[in-house]
């Protein structure tokens, strides 16, 4: 949200949970170049790409056109060099494509086939400290889906013996199957779910030898592709996932520990990431209609924190207020707008959310933000508003990015700038309804002849896909 690098006309443009399209370039000249990519629309995979601090990306970047609108995954090697793995169209075959990187530009290598097998979808690819890379994938055959995992030594140039090369199966058939790869310092480890009633793990010595049996970490039902695995650099090996209850296991370089539940409720698109030997979930939590909050919870003096919002300018507002003009009055209606009752947010005196002129909705946050989830119970007719910002002596109007919304609508998602770096710099706080918040303000310029009545406010989207930077 801080800054909008690019659209997408694809369905899914991060792919799978657990996946990884965020990277930095590790060292060199261009040192610290951060790189996204993503499916920018069926069929293309794209990447932008920005250097400190940050604030200017890249147009984006085609590299690939013959990807099926599925998962894809990616790996950045320490020279600067990135490996993206597909699935090609119209074929289904697992595709791999190395991106060569040299004087700060990233030059597209022939397509290299690992398996011409359809069909193959939703890869993992990591990368050894030897150099070898590995991929791990699912294959369907008439329904069955299978695990399969391979190897490459000469830089991604073959894989296996070739693209005939069926790979080494992790699993036998099942209604379906979701893998993850992750590196240890001494051993490769594979985490899947299969047939959605366990998830479970094999690892292989990176020293050479064949993969380990399988083990369960978790057994029973709703298991699926929410779910991400991280390994640090002291043997430590952290799992989370969803399947109704958000989760995590760590096996601690000597054995798996308990298990322990993180959030009751669940949480979609679940990250991992290992600070030192300290994990840290992120995860997205369902809150509303087309609402998710982007929560976190880390582990300090041996317990998870309770999860706490991500993004402090992306949750429920701090402040929800409502000016009544006739009576110049204040109504406090942050709770209400928070919930999920219907058609509560309204004034006392008017029982309404506002109707003549000059009366406001005021939604303020502790830091400015960029967004705001309408959702009433009555929608209004024949009224007008105008949005505005307090400037430190005087209310700056201005239109929302995604154009003025007058309340004629029960849903509305009011894009109000598009990402953080578009905000005004000169937005102040100010006090209203005694709280200092940075506002925005919708007042009322012509009368509504049917007053919209409100029933939940909030500054969360409809975030679909968080990819962290490992």
């Amino acid at each position: 949200m801080r800054q909008k690098t690019a659209q997408s006309t694809a369905a899914a443009p991060l792919g799978l949970p657990g996946g990884h399209k965020l990277f930095r370039v590790g060292s060199g000249q261009y040192a610290g170049r951060q790189i996204i990519l993503y499916l920018a629309a069926p069929g293309q995979i794209a990447y932008v790409y920005a250097d400190r601090p940050y604030t200017s990306w890249s147009a984006p970047v085609v590299v690939i056109s013959d990807a099926a609108e599925t998962a894809f995954d990616v790996v950045i090697l320490p020279n600067g060099a990135i490996h993206v793995v597909y699935t090609d169209t119209p074929n289904h075959h697992l595709i791999t494509r190395r991106l060569d990187f040299t004087g700060g530009v990233w030059s597209v290598a022939p397509k290299v086939t690992v398996s011409d097998r359809p069909i193959t979808q939703d890869p993992s690819v990591v990368a050894l400290p030897d150099g070898n890379l590995w991929v791990t994938w699912t294959w369907i055959d008439i329904g069955v889906h299978t695990l399969y995992v391979k190897a490459s030594a000469d830089n991604g140039a073959t894989w296996g013996t070739g693209p005939s090369d069926s790979g080494t199966p992790l699993t036998s058939g099942a209604s379906s199957v979701f893998g993850r790869l992750a590196v240890g310092p001494a051993t490769l480890w594979a985490v899947y779910a299969n047939g959605s009633l366990q998830l479970s793990t094999r690892t292989k010595p990176l020293s050479g030898g064949a993969w380990g049996s399988e083990s369960h970490l978790a057994t029973g039902t709703g298991f699926d592709h929410h779910f991400d695995v991280a390994a640090s650099l002291d043997g430590r090996v952290g799992v989370a996932w969803d399947n109704g209850v958000l989760r995590y296991r760590e096996f601690d370089g000597d054995q798996w520990t308990p298990t322990v539940p993180l959030d009751a409720s669940g949480g979609a698109w679940p990250q991992v990431l290992m600070l030192g030997s300290t994990p840290l979930v992120t995860y997205l939590s369902p809150f509303g209609a087309d609402q998710m909050l982007p929560k976190y919870t880390v582990r300090t003096g041996g317990t998870f924190s309770p999860p706490a919002a991500l993004d402090q300018r992306a949750k429920t507002f701090d402040s929800v207020v409502l000016y009544h003009a006739s009576s110049a009055s204040y109504a406090d209606l942050t709770a209400e707008a928070a919930d999920a009752a219907t058609g509560n947010v309204v004034h006392p005196v008017s029982g309404a959310l506002f109707q003549q002129p000059g009366a406001a909705l005021c939604l303020g946050m502790e830091e400015p933000f960029r967004y705001a989830k309408i959702l009433l119970s009555s929608a209004g007719t024949g009224g007008t508003v105008v949005s505005s910002y307090w400037d430190g002596s005087a209310w700056i109007a201005f239109a929302p990015s995604i154009g003025p919304f007058h309340f004629g609508a029960i849903d509305h998602d009011l894009l109000l700038w598009d990402d953080y770096n578009s905000l005004p710099v000169d937005w102040q706080k100010r006090l209203i309804g005694g709280a200092s918040r940075f506002w925005i303000r919708i007042e009322v310029v012509t009368a509504f002849s049917t007053a919209p009545v409100g029933s939940q406010l909030t500054a969360l989207s409809e975030i679909l896909a968080l990819s962290l930077r490992r």
